[in-house]
């Protein structure tokens, strides 16, 4: 692996709230704001309490100014509505519902405003963090009630995936494990005949049993691990760095109500510049050790990877891994950082979507702070392991200027790397 300081990288990582364009219609307002505004939109409201365009703007108003019951009152007699009325009513009453932490309501007000707009950054940030919370509540419920889970009830289809153990103490290998495990987690669910278990809902337990500092998911905790979030068989794994740069990753599949691994392990020998295709390799081992046969349509999706290039891959698995810890804002400039590198990563814009940082959402989540150099790292994750040259494996460059609170590494060759953090 050759050092950052003889890298050369080329990709422009633009992580703001809402794209780097307007601002969120849910951005918070002065309170002296919002209370003018209540009072104008309730004086209209009172003059005409037949319209529907005077009745959102109270509900929104009254959202505004944080009096989120009352918006949502107001709001409720819309909410079937389509159209423009119908996707407002329902992005400040799910908002408030939100607030107040009626996280089902949110939810489901939040996905039928996006049926109706097709898109919003802003809200698939929010339905991100409604997961989340959602599999927070979920995982201290499974642990508190661990004596009443029966595995055996569980339906066979249910298969669980957790981060592999990385067995280094580089801790620029660490993210890997994260990043494996997702992508083997998308390649399983190609199967109809496997329920995959949601990845959020697996870090929570992960996080809540305290294995995410170890990173140490075995056969001795995979069997408690599968039985916490409802999976009747359990993957994990290892990924063991050899001499000569070479990595073995092997993985197993435990039966979680008899506590046993299934078969045997599967192993794939690999370079870091060949991971994605050994992970593809290992997706069709364990499809084999779960006792399904894929279609040729499964199959020719399997292979497709998910990106050209190595180093959007290693940007995604630092992402994966902040984010599982809840390092959402360093999560959301991973995989801001992986998509500029591959903009058709598909995978990776997916989870910045629901990670990106917006001021305007409420604190659903008790974050741990990142450390001050964290920029660092994401620079790191991005050029480590380029090899043999970062041209390559970049391809075409993209720059921009005037970027404000950027962190820069250049070189001749392929162009410069500016990440930037916060709203343009």
């Amino acid at each position: 692996m050759r050092p950052i300081s003889q890298l050369a990288v080329g990709a422009v990582a633009c992580i703001a709230a809402a794209g780097c364009a307007s601002k969120p219609a849910l951005a918070p307002v002065a309170p002296a704001t919002a209370a003018q505004e209540v009072e104008a939109a309730k004086t209209a409201f009172a003059a005409d309490p037949g319209s529907q365009r005077a009745r959102v703007d109270y509900g929104k108003a009254l959202y505004r100014a944080h009096e989120d019951r009352e918006a949502r009152s107001t709001l409720e007699p819309l909410l079937a509505e389509g159209g423009e009325v119908g996707a407002q009513a329902n992005l400040f009453a799910g908002a408030a519902a939100q607030r107040l932490g009626n996280l089902s309501d949110a939810r489901v007000e939040f996905l039928r405003y996006l049926s109706i707009v097709g898109k919003d950054q802003d809200v698939e940030a929010r339905l991100g963090d409604i997961s989340r919370a959602e599999a927070m509540l979920a995982a201290q419920k499974a642990i508190k009630d661990e004596k009443a889970l029966n595995p055996a009830t569980y339906p066979v289809s249910a298969v669980g995936v957790s981060p592999l153990l990385v067995e280094s103490n580089d801790s620029t290998l660490a993210p890997l494990g994260y990043g494996v495990a997702d992508l083997l987690i998308a390649d399983l669910a190609i199967s109809p005949q496997l329920t995959v278990v949601d990845r959020v809902r697996v870090d929570a337990i992960v996080r809540e049993l305290d294995l995410s500092k170890s990173g140490r998911v075995d056969t001795v905790t995979a069997p408690q691990l599968g039985k916490l979030v409802g999976a009747s068989r359990l993957v994990n794994g290892m990924i063991t760095p050899l001499p000569q740069s070479y990595l073995n990753l092997d993985a197993r599949v435990t039966s979680v109500a008899e506590g046993e691994v299934v078969g045997q392990p599967v192993a794939q020998h690999t370079t870091l510049s060949d991971i994605l295709d050994a992970e593809k390799d290992l997706a069709l081992d364990l499809f084999s050790q779960l006792g399904v046969t894929l279609t040729p349509a499964q199959r020719a999706a399997l292979e497709k990877r998910p990106t050209r290039y190595l180093s959007a891959f290693l940007a995604y698995a630092r992402g994966a891994a902040a984010e599982a810890n809840w390092n959402l804002d360093a999560a959301a400039a991973y995989y801001g950082a992986a998509v500029s590198i591959d903009p058709g990563f598909t995978l990776a814009q997916q989870r910045l979507n629901n990670v990106r940082a917006n001021t305007g959402r409420p604190a659903a989540l008790d974050l741990p702070v990142e450390p001050d150099n964290w920029i660092d790292g994401i620079l790191g994750g991005v050029t480590q392991g380029l090899n043999p040259s970062p041209g390559d494996v970049l391809g075409p460059i993209g720059n921009t200027t005037n970027a404000p609170l950027g962190g820069t590494l250049s070189a001749t060759n392929a162009g410069t790397i500016i990440i930037i953090i916060g709203n343009p």
